[in-house]
């Protein structure tokens, strides 16, 4: 287990999303209690068991989601940071503008094209971004990245290199503040191409 202190000094300012899922209570306020708020989770049925802790607590959706869990994940969430096409988006749209709601999201990327990985192809996010403009109760901040699933440490680096490359591409023109990539295993990677959060569970547990 990692020392929480000396990851956020290793860190130097991106964010962390503290990943809980399987964990209790008790190993999330933990953190909590430490003065961490940001946490995540990647089934909308466990993160309905967790709500009932304090309010302040910003929560990530960042699993696959599927259009008819919207409606029961969106007045808790912070941030659905695993929007994989625009049917999902204009759920999230409409929901959140039923309980007068801008909900943030991030856009998931699947650019080493894994079969078992959700998030656009490199040349299906030109089409999905502009087309964002529609949707006026959700709030796109930026790029989800997952590494390529092997050890192949040049591999992982390249497809981060190539998320920030498309980061720097839209940054601009949509106000995009958000580049999140790398897990446990490959955040050192992340940071090294700039990613502004990370996503960290086995590591903190």
């Amino acid at each position: 287990m990692i020392n929480y202190n000396k990851l956020l000094e290793e860190l130097n300012g991106a964010r962390l999303v503290i990943v809980t899922k399987t964990r209790t209570d008790q190993q999330i306020m933990q953190y909590y209690n430490l003065g961490h708020r940001h946490f995540g989770e990647n089934r909308a049925q466990e993160l309905l068991t967790k709500v009932h802790l304090p309010q302040d607590i910003c929560w990530h959706f960042i699993g696959h989601l599927q259009t008819n869990k919207v409606k029961q994940i969106v007045p808790y969430i912070y941030s659905i940071d695993s929007v994989d096409s625009l049917e999902l988006l204009r759920t999230i749209d409409a929901q959140s503008a039923k309980i007068n709601k801008i909900t943030n999201c991030l856009i998931q990327l699947n650019l080493a094209e894994e079969v078992t990985k959700s998030g656009l192809k490199k040349d299906q996010i030109p089409f999905f971004m502009a087309n964002i403009a529609k949707f006026s109760n959700v709030k796109i901040n930026g790029f989800m990245c997952i590494g390529p699933h092997c050890d192949d440490t040049n591999a992982i680096n390249d497809i981060f290199a190539q998320a920030y490359e498309i980061y720097l591409q839209y940054a601009q023109t949509y106000h995009l503040t958000t580049l999140s990539m790398g897990m446990s295993h490959d955040y050192p990677l992340a940071l090294k191409n700039h990613a502004t959060e990370v996503r960290l569970g086995s590591l903190l547990f």
